[in-house]
């Protein structure tokens, strides 16, 4: 049985201090290469998603970001602090053919 977080006033404030957080909620900050395996609306979804593929072993830096899309949130799992470009891409070939279909590489978040 999978019992989602829920969120709280305490999961969100998170957000107020920093744009990215790990899957266990700690601040944190990136550079390099970041690639947006998922997107959605919903943190619980977010953070269920990122901590079911750090418990997988699929991923050990797993981040969930936040910005706002037309004055609501939207949440992004994240792969960050990739070093290169092509280590960039290679990674998002492997996610898409793992099944997530809308992988994006980003410089510097």
């Amino acid at each position: 049985v999978i019992k989602p977080v829920p969120l709280t006033k305490e999961m969100d404030s998170l957000f107020n201090a920093s744009s990215i957080v790990d899957c266990l909620g700690n601040s944190v900050h990136t550079t390099g290469y970041c690639i947006s395996i998922w997107k959605t609306r919903d943190f619980e979804h977010a953070l269920l998603l990122s901590n079911h593929l750090y418990e997988q072993d699929y991923v050990h830096t797993l981040f969930i970001g936040k910005t706002m899309l037309r004055n609501r949130p939207l949440y992004q799992v994240l792969i960050c602090n990739i070093a290169s470009s092509s280590e960039a891409k290679t990674l998002k070939d492997f996610w898409e053919r793992k099944g997530f279909m809308k992988v994006e590489v980003f410089e510097k978040l």
